[in-house]
């Protein structure tokens, strides 16, 4: 049996957790609801009913639950993927600004509980 080894690329972690995001396409001006499915301290995973082309700049609005705080970030779209209900997984680089994933996440949970 051969022993594989998974050598993980990520800069930064991940954590997994939903909240609401609005995004704005820069070639569009529509606003988009969709959800986290993880955040890290450069990027973003959204999952969306709309699919967003690779290189695409947007401008996010992400909402947190605890306290209504509202952040505001740019980011690029890296890549897109259909899923199986026809929805779509998007990873998104953020420019010009670090989130702060883990207190994010933190207080995610704390506003579910």
């Amino acid at each position: 049996m051969q022993n594989f080894h998974f050598r993980e690329r990520r800069k930064f972690p991940r954590f997994p957790f939903r909240i609401m995001v609005f995004c704005i396409g820069s070639s569009s001006n529509e606003v988009h609801e969709v959800k986290t499915s993880d955040i890290s301290t450069h990027g973003l995973k959204i999952i969306s009913d709309v699919d967003f082309s690779t290189g695409s700049k947007l401008d996010l609005c992400i909402h947190m639950p605890d306290n209504g705080e509202v952040i505001h970030v740019g980011g690029d779209v890296v890549w897109s993927k259909k899923t199986e209900d026809s929805r779509y997984l998007i990873g998104i680089s953020i420019s010009g600004y670090s989130l702060k994933a883990a207190p994010m996440a933190l207080r995610s949970i704390q506003a579910s509980l």
